[in-house]
This record gives C-alpha cells, sequence and structure tokens, in this order.
C-alpha cells in the first residue's frame, strides 16, 4: 500500500489474493495504466464505490460481481470484447466502456441505477456498427439519463426511443443519413436536454437544424450550440404554418359540373350551360375547351353582366368594342400614300 492513501495492488495472480483481501473501508481504487490483462478478485472490499481500471489490456470482464456497492466503473481502452459478468453490480451509477472492441450492448439488465453509459468508439472491424440487445434498452429505460454512442458507425437511434428519461445523447460521427430517423426517435424522448448529430451525413442536409427543432419537445442544446427561446417560438411557429397549409384544400372542385350549373340563377343557367357542357374547338380567339380535361371557359364566351332584368356589357368590354371598331374604320380606308 502507498503511503498516499491510493490503493495500488498488482493483479497477478500469485500475489493479489492476499493483498486484495482486506477489510479496509476504501471507497475508491486506482488501478488504473498498470498494464493488468485480467481482473483477479476484490475479496474484502466492500465498501468500493469508485474503481478505476482504465488504460490496461483487459479482455474480459470478471470477479466484479462482489462489489455491490460500487458507483462508478471506469473500463475504458482496454481490449474488452462483450459485456458480461456485472449481474452484481446493483447500486452501479456510472459505467465508462469507450475505446474498447464490443460489438453489442447486452448483459446489463440488473443495472437498473444506471444513469450514465459510455460506450463511444469501440475498435469494431470495418463494416461492422453497434447494436444494442432490445432486452438491455427495455430495462434501462426507467434509468438511463446520459448515453454517449459516438462514433461507432451506427446509421440509426431509433432503437433508443423507449429510454424515455433520456436527457443527454451523444451521436456525433456516426453514419446516420436520414433525418427523419432522427426526429421521429426525438419525439419520444421528452426529457432531453442535449443531443449531439455533428459529423452524421445526415448533417449536411438542407435545414437540419432547424427541422430538429421544430419536431423536438424539450430540447435546449443541439450540437453544443444553445437553443434560445425566440428561435424555438419563431421555428414551432413556422411549422405549424406549413403543416396548416398544406393540409388545407385550396379548391373544391365538385364531382358533377351540371351541379354547379344548377347552382347558377335560371337565367345564367341557360346561356352557359349548353356552352359548358359540349365540347369546343379550339380557335384563335376562343381558346382551348375540352370537357374531359376541366371546363375551361374564355371570357369572350361568358355572357354579360345581369342588370335589371337585362343583360348590359361590362364597360371595359364597351371600351375594348369600341377600339376595335375605330382599328377596323381605319384599316378599311384606301392607302393614300
Amino acid at each position: 500500500m502507498t503511503k498516499s492513501g491510493k490503493d495500488k495492488i498488482s493483479q497477478e495472480p500469485n500475489k493479489s489474493s492476499n493483498k486484495i483481501g482486506t477489510n479496509r473501508k476504501v471507497t475508491h481504487l486506482y488501478l488504473n495504466d498498470k498494464y493488468l490483462t485480467g481482473i483477479n478478485s476484490f475479496n474484502g472490499y466492500i465498501h468500493l464505490t469508485v474503481l478505476y481500471l482504465h488504460n490496461n489490456y483487459i479482455e474480459k470482464l470478471q470477479n466484479l460481481n462482489n462489489l455491490s456497492n460500487l458507483r462508478a466503473l471506469y473500463l475504458q481502452r482496454n481490449k474488452i470484447k462483450k459485456i458480461e459478468n456485472l449481474e452484481g453490480l446493483v447500486k452501479l451509477q456510472r459505467l465508462y466502456l469507450g475505446h474498447n472492441e464490443i460489438n453489442v450492448v447486452e448483459n446489463l439488465e440488473n443495472l437498473r441505477n444506471l444513469e450514465e453509459l459510455h460506450i463511444e468508439k469501440q475498435n469494431l472491424a470495418g463494416g461492422e456498427k453497434l447494436c444494442f440487445d432490445p432486452r438491455t434498452i427495455h430495462c434501462l429505460s426507467n434509468c438511463i439519463g446520459i448515453l454517449n454512442i459516438s462514433q461507432n458507425n451506427m446509421t440509426t437511434i431509433q432503437m433508443l426511443f423507449p429510454l424515455k428519461y433520456l436527457r443527454v445523447l451523444n451521436a456525433s460521427n456516426n453514419n446516420i443519413t436520414e433525418l427523419a430517423n432522427i426526429t421521429d426517435t426525438l419525439q419520444h424522448l421528452t426529457y432531453l436536454r442535449e443531443a449531439n448529430f455533428f459529423g452524421n451525413p445526415v448533417a449536411k442536409q438542407h435545414r437540419y437544424r432547424e427541422t430538429i427543432i421544430g419536431k423536438s419537445i424539450s430540447l435546449k442544446t443541439l450540437d453544443r450550440k444553445d437553443i434560445t427561446d425566440i428561435t424555438r417560438s419563431f421555428i414551432k411557429r413556422f411549422e405549424i404554418e406549413k403543416s396548416n397549409f398544406e393540409s388545407k384544400d385550396i379548391t373544391d372542385v365538385p364531382s358533377n359540373i351540371t351541379d354547379l350549373v344548377k347552382s347558377y340563377p335560371l337565367s345564367l343557367q341557360k346561356a352557359v350551360s349548353n356552352f359548358m357542357l359540349k365540347p369546343v374547338k379550339s380557335s384563335e380567339n376562343n381558346g382551348l375547351l375540352n370537357i374531359s380535361n376541366g371546363a375551361y371557359v374564355p371570357w369572350k364566351s361568358m355572357p354579360a353582366t345581369f342588370s335589371g332584368g337585362s343583360f348590359k356589357t361590362p364597360p371595359l368590354l364597351r371600351k375594348k368594342k369600341k377600339a376595335e371598331c375605330r382599328t377596323m374604320n381605319l384599316s378599311s380606308l384606301p392607302n393614300l400614300l
């Protein structure tokens, strides 16, 4: 034992059994950077709450189940390939497994007090990506609050939507390409305050940030940038207006055009009905009219305005006709030159 109070214990099999077996009330144990290749028994360390085993060469998790009071376990930067033998750590709150060789997040069903899981940047073979066991996700849904899954070649985060108490999510530098994949998940994460998706292909899409803010419920920070109340209010209002515009019926075309004609006054029905119900060939003056492609009535074919029991030509139309008559009269004069 060192005089500084920090227990630095060799994990060699022929020396560990006697030196670790002590009843002293040690709460923090520093075994990081010791070139350890395995984990031996911690008999007697019943009061241990924080264990540092990072920056070693550990390949397998073992001999940790008797640490029932452990709150934090640091195992990042080792050679661990599988999460196992952690069932006895029922009080564990923080688990650090970054920079290992883990392919599946599993066997955490008994860790019902786990609040933080850091499993970033696993050293996986080319093309492999980090996966989650659905049973583990289900069991962690009532406790996990901070999750770091960055740099794991992941293409989706939809498996995370059961994590209803998640507050911080770091999914940066993965391979997420679909914006809907993110927005659909965030709508289930009602307590999420901070999220990071930078470094994904999706972050380069048009209106990426605005779309996520508009779809999220409680997000305060996105990609390390705060979301102001003014920005959120503006984007939310824009999304509502856009949704209302897209769902609004702009026109209401009757299924039978004869019903439309019947809604006209009787005098107007007589003038229009026959014309509108018969296809009219295109002409230079009248344009096109084909009832099979929809009804289009040129202005020259519409009846004059109705006033006082008789039809009268509108003033603008009367002026246009007079101008046409003057033009015709002048063009009919002989060329005097």
